[in-house]
């Protein structure tokens, strides 16, 4: 059932929905979820992940892997509605939260009076300005994926320092897109490395790594997901050898460095004219591609880490139609594909699919 029905005005170009006014047109403007046993009021521009069932499983592994913070204060920074912060608050002595969005820290508030948790405090404001108010200072910070470098004052911060879990096996692949670079590259292996970090972009001493081959059909999404296991394995490790005093810093040869820079959607751009080996790589974008008989038609999944030129998908099977009638190519359309079409297509075709409607591209 529907909770409500919302009307929000927005007149701008950017990427965030930025609140002109809500108009609501049927029922409320929230509705309840429940996670871990906790129970949240969601509202328009709640923080929210929208899948609970994962989400559940992932906090709740997350939560087995912390396994000492009893009798102990937690950070959670950029803690949107608070629900990690509620979640940690079960086992540990106090739980903080910072945001600087602060329609998001008043329903986080709100959560845990509902919650009934009175070992939560939420703040609001700048994350790296907050942490130098604050009385309790963190033992560790770790962090992944971030995109931006901390400045001095919150690196000599911690105890333990500041811990970032990247994605390659540094010096290779500093910077941004590390997963999606090892497959594009076309390299065997790759992994997880951990590092103290300093005020260069994955310049810092590293402490642990792990190698993970990668399969002959890898792709960005599927790396992701063993790297993301492998590196929370990696960072418990980490984290108890820091505490333990046993960790030992290992400076980087910045000689052998190499820089995996953003992923671009101007990258998802195919040249069927390239050899099949270099159309294959580009699975690092999520691109699944097939060959037969040394030529490579593909499932591209432009509706994943690489979007097409339009959000409607029925406008992009039509542009991609038109790029390669442009290109002098009879495009024939409309036909649904499984594996076992794929098999027994003809060398040279493609098969092109754009949020998992499949629609056949026959080159002439």
């Amino acid at each position: 059932s529907f909770a409500g029905i919302l009307h929000t005005k927005n007149d701008t170009l950017a990427d965030a929905v930025k609140d002109e006014g809500t108009d609501i047109l049927f029922g409320r403007e929230h509705f309840y979820e429940e996670l871990l046993g906790l129970r949240f009021q969601i509202s328009p521009f709640s923080f929210f992940q929208t899948n609970v069932a994962v989400v559940e499983r992932l906090y709740t592994e997350a939560l087995s892997m912390i396994d000492d913070i009893e009798g102990k204060t937690v950070f959670d920074l950029y803690c949107g509605t608070g629900t990690i912060t509620q979640a940690l608050a079960l086992k540990a002595k106090k739980a903080v939260g910072v945001e600087i969005v602060e329609d998001a820290v008043e329903a986080a508030r709100e959560n845990a009076k509902l919650n009934e948790l009175d070992n939560c405090e939420f703040i609001a404001g700048d994350v790296l300005q907050v942490l130098d108010t604050l009385a309790d200072k963190p033992d560790v910070i770790v962090v992944v994926a971030f995109g931006q470098i901390l400045p001095k004052s919150i690196l000599e911060m911690p105890r333990y320092g500041c811990v970032n879990v990247h994605a390659s096996l540094l010096p290779k692949y500093r910077g941004a897109a590390p997963i999606q670079w090892a497959v594009i590259d076309g390299e065997k292996e790759t992994g997880v490395t951990t590092m103290r970090m300093d005020e260069g972009l994955d310049t810092g001493d590293m402490i642990l790594k792990c190698v993970v081959p990668l399969d002959e059909k890898e792709t960005g999404g599927s790396l992701f997901d063993k790297l993301s296991g492998a590196g929370a394995d990696l960072l418990i490790e980490t984290l108890r050898q820091l505490e333990n005093g046993t960790a030992v810093f290992t400076k980087q040869d910045s000689s052998q460095s190499t820089y995996a820079g953003m992923i671009k959607k101007s990258l998802g751009q195919i040249d069927w004219r390239m050899e099949a080996a270099r159309i294959a790589a580009l699975r690092g974008h999520n691109v699944t591609l097939y060959e037969k008989n040394g030529a490579v038609g593909g499932l591209l999944d432009f509706a994943s880490t690489v979007k097409g030129p339009h959000e409607n998908l029925s406008d992009l099977r039509s542009y991609l139609a038109r790029q390669l009638e442009v290109a002098g190519v009879d495009v024939v359309t409309g036909t649904e594909v499984d594996a076992s079409f794929i098999a027994d297509q003809k060398p040279d075709a493609a098969i092109i699919a754009v949020g998992g409607v499949r629609d056949t591209l026959e080159l002439s």
